[in-house]
């Protein structure tokens, strides 16, 4: 059932109007005052937390948070049990894991014990063949990537080439090819024509991690080791459980629902903010939508807001990748920590009421469905499906980078902030520090943060979300203090 689905978007109304008679001290109208000292467009991770940081550093502020949604959380979305959206949480990344406890909450554990394992034709590859296809990617990858010429690794930096022009020196089996190509649209959200070389390395260690661990069923110690040593985080009871904690942070009438942004532009000194209900203004504006939605219909009005040209063209030009989740209920409990459909080009994981597969199109729930027969599972009932492409409020599954991307504009995007500390010059601030870009394509993925035991925060996860909305809030909260 997708999120597009009309019976589907009245359950969720239903429940948003019950959650929001029940939680009537954060939730309010759109009849508030006049002009708001901020203004945060988005009830995703990094709206919520600019949000609460903002309040925290400046209680007596006035601040109003709008979403399009009739729900809390952008694209992290727990839907029955289930995440649509955003859910594992690393080990390395600190910062999250820090905020959950703070938050009250509690994480659960995964071990990375499970299945690892491939499918084709409809047929479970043998774990000989999968462990030898997955060890001659690794070894394949990584001697193209020390055989590069200067005048390629130049290009390779500028990410000009994308795996499929190397493809012939790769010199992959028909296996290895289904294999690879699987792997990286689940991974960069993208195919091979598309995904640059700069991922290179980065693939060879996730395909030799994917080997060590289909390789320690066979040797009790490593078993042992995995069960114990090795895992991975969820929220527990679900990442809406993050986005309600981070909400109830916040003073009564704060966040409106069901409120879509329809242009954002200057008036005087004042941001204005237009609805289909009414216009909002506010002296300090935190935008967390993706680029992706905010160059659609003229969204923005980039030139009144002041928007230097190398943000403008990044806004325009961002990647997104294209990947959604398609849930297939069992009757059997799995435990899989990963899989490939080399047929299908899907793979995924086990969730707690069957299977995860990561999706392109709506016409690939079919061989989903598929393989869990293949898998020797037995669907228990109607699968469950998001395309966060074909969401009109994401346009994407996340930022990434794609092959033949303009160089000047990939360094706009990775260049550090001069005053928000491990965020990019995307980020902000503009026009005499009163406006924001917020979102996991915000983070420079360069800078050292204490906060996550001195360890780098890239784009493309929850804990970057966060992490950007801490930082942007923190500046604006002391701003707004004085």
């Amino acid at each position: 059932m997708g999120i597009n689905n009309p019976g589907f978007k009245m359950k969720k109304s239903l429940l948003s109007l019950l959650f929001l008679l029940s939680a009537s001290n954060v939730f309010g109208s759109a009849d508030s005052e006049d002009v708001k000292d901020a203004i945060i467009i988005g009830a995703g991770l990094s709206g919520l937390n600019a949000a609460r940081t903002i309040h925290a550093g400046a209680p007596a502020a006035s601040m109003l948070v709008l979403e399009g949604r009739d729900r809390l959380g952008g694209r992290t979305w727990t839907h029955e049990s289930v995440e649509m959206g955003g859910e594992i949480i690393d080990t390395d990344q600190v910062f999250i894991q820090k905020l959950v406890k703070e938050l009250g909450l509690k994480l659960d554990t995964v071990k990375l014990d499970g299945e690892v394992f491939g499918l084709q034709d409809g047929q479970k590859l043998n774990a000989g063949t999968l462990s030898q296809t997955l060890g001659s990617l690794t070894r394949k990858l990584t001697v193209l990537q020390k055989t590069l010429s200067p005048v390629e690794n130049t290009t390779y930096c500028d990410n000009q080439w994308s795996y499929a022009a190397l493809l012939p020196r790769l010199k992959l089996t028909d296996l290895e090819l289904r294999v690879f190509r699987a792997f990286v649209q689940d991974d960069a959200g993208h195919s091979l024509d598309e995904t640059p070389l700069v991922n290179c390395s980065l693939w060879a260690s996730r395909f030799a991690e994917y080997k060590e661990l289909l390789d320690a069923k066979s040797s009790f110690l490593k078993r042992q080791f995995l069960k114990t040593y090795t895992f991975q985080y969820r929220v527990q009871g679900g990442t809406i459980r993050l986005c309600e904690a981070l909400a109830a942070a916040l003073p009564a009438g704060t966040i409106t629902l069901n409120t879509p942004v329809s242009h954002i532009t200057r008036a005087g000194s004042h941001y204005r903010v237009a609805t289909h209900g009414r216009d909002f203004f506010a002296r300090h504006l935190v935008v967390s939508a993706p680029f992706s939605v905010l160059r659609q219909g003229g969204l923005m009005d980039m030139d009144a807001l002041g928007l230097p040209h190398e943000v403008q063209n990044t806004i325009h030009t961002m990647p997104y990748g294209v990947n959604g989740k398609v849930i297939v209920p069992t009757n059997d409990r799995a435990h899989i920590n990963y899989f490939i459909d080399a047929s299908a080009g899907t793979a995924g994981w086990s969730n707690p009421k069957g299977v995860t597969f990561i999706a392109t199109l709506p016409n690939q729930v079919a061989s989903c469905e598929a393989a869990v027969g293949a898998m020797g599972f037995t669907q228990s009932a109607p699968s469950q499906s998001v395309f966060w492409s074909q969401d009109p409020f994401a346009r994407g599954s996340w930022s990434t980078m794609v092959a033949g991307e303009d160089a000047h504009g990939v360094q706009t995007r990775y260049t550090p902030s001069h005053q928000l500390h491990g965020l990019t010059q995307m980020a902000g601030p503009f026009n005499n520090d009163s406006l924001f870009f917020v979102g996991e394509h915000t983070c420079d993925g360069v800078t050292k943060i204490k906060a996550n035991n001195n360890k780098t925060i890239p784009t493309g996860y929850m804990q970057s979300a966060l992490f950007s909305g801490h930082i942007a809030g923190s500046y604006l909260g002391e701003k707004l203090k004085k």
